[in-house]
């Protein structure tokens, strides 16, 4: 579980799954299809109103923070991604088993 900013907050399942829920209310906001992935790490940029999630098999999802629609993923150079996180806002670091990092 993690907050994204004031508004609201990511619960991760064992199922592969994220479900997005107000802070205000603790509804429901949107659940999060990831592909069935297990969820690893997640990482935020609101400035540029992004989420990334680490994935399974070295897969970052990103969607848009305005509407939590994926609008995009990564695949890293190895299959486990040990961190994720954004750097000036709008460029994702990823770091990977090994000692090796993506910047993406």
């Amino acid at each position: 579980m993690t907050a994204i900013g004031y508004d609201a907050y990511l619960v991760g399942t064992t199922v592969g799954q994220i479900a997005v829920y107000s802070n205000d209310d603790n509804r429901l906001i949107k659940m999060l299809v990831n592909e069935g992935l297990s969820v690893y790490e997640a990482a935020f940029s609101m400035k540029t109103r992004r989420m990334a999630l680490a994935c399974d098999g070295g897969l970052a999802l990103i969607y848009n923070l305005d509407n939590y629609e994926k609008v995009g993923q990564i695949s890293a150079q190895k299959p486990d991604i040990t961190s994720l996180f954004y750097v000036k806002e709008d460029v994702l670091v990823v770091g990977q088993v090994g000692g090796y990092m993506d910047v993406v």
